[in-house]
C-alpha cells in the first residue's frame, strides 16, 4: 500500500519557568556545634579559652595553699567550677604503690595493717607454698612473696617479685626494681 515516510521531529523541552539559584525547600536542622564551629566560632573559643585559663589558675591557687580545702569557687564568666579535693602533704615524699578502687569507686593506697591478715592466709605466688613464717608483698603489683623468693632493689631497698626486678649486669650482684632502672 502507501508508504508513508515521516520525518522524526525532536520535541525540545520546556524550559523551567524558575530560577536556576532556588534551593529546594528542605527541613535542615542545624546544631549548637555547627554554630558554634561556624558563625559563632570566635566567641565560642573565647569562652573555651576564658573558662581554661580560669580552671588552671584555680588549680595553682589550690595546690599553692598550705592546707586542704573543699571549695566552690565562682569563675569569672559566671559558671561555678566543680568542689575540688586538694589535699599537699608537706615534707613527705610521694608513695609509688600501686592504687586500688574501694567499694565507692574512689582510689585508695593499700595500707600494710589492713591486709596483714589476708596476706598471711595467701600462698607464696612464686614456689605456692602456704605455711611460710613470714609474708611480704612485692612493692610494684602487691604479689604475696615468702622470704626466699623476694628481691630487694639495690637503689631504692625496696621489696621485689622476680616479675618486676632485673638482674644488674654492671659487675656487681643484685636487683634492680622497674622505679629505678
Amino acid at each position: 500500500m502507501f508508504a508513508f515516510v515521516c520525518p522524526t521531529v525532536n520535541m525540545v523541552k520546556r524550559s523551567c519557568p524558575f530560577t536556576d539559584d532556588m534551593n529546594p525547600q528542605m527541613k535542615v536542622h542545624v546544631s549548637e556545634k555547627e554554630v558554634a564551629e561556624g558563625v559563632m566560632s570566635d566567641q565560642h573559643m573565647k569562652n573555651v579559652y576564658d573558662k581554661t585559663k580560669d580552671l588552671l589558675f584555680l588549680g595553682a591557687r589550690k595546690k599553692s595553699s598550705p592546707q586542704s580545702s573543699v571549695e566552690t569557687n565562682v569563675l569569672q564568666n559566671g559558671q561555678q567550677a566543680e568542689n575540688v579535693v586538694v589535699s599537699t602533704h608537706v615534707g613527705s615524699a610521694p608513695s609509688l604503690k600501686q592504687m586500688q578502687l574501694t567499694c565507692q569507686g574512689q582510689l585508695s593506697t593499700p595500707k600494710d595493717n589492713e591486709n596483714n591478715e589476708v596476706k598471711m592466709r595467701l600462698p607464696c605466688s612464686r614456689c605456692c607454698v602456704k605455711n611460710h613464717q613470714e609474708m611480704h608483698s612485692c612493692s610494684f603489683c602487691d604479689t604475696p612473696l615468702c622470704i626466699s623468693c623476694i628481691r630487694s632493689c639495690t637503689k631504692c631497698e625496696e621489696s621485689f617479685c622476680v616479675a618486676c626486678s632485673f638482674d644488674m649486669y654492671d659487675g656487681s650482684e643484685g636487683y634492680i626494681c622497674r622505679n629505678c632502672c
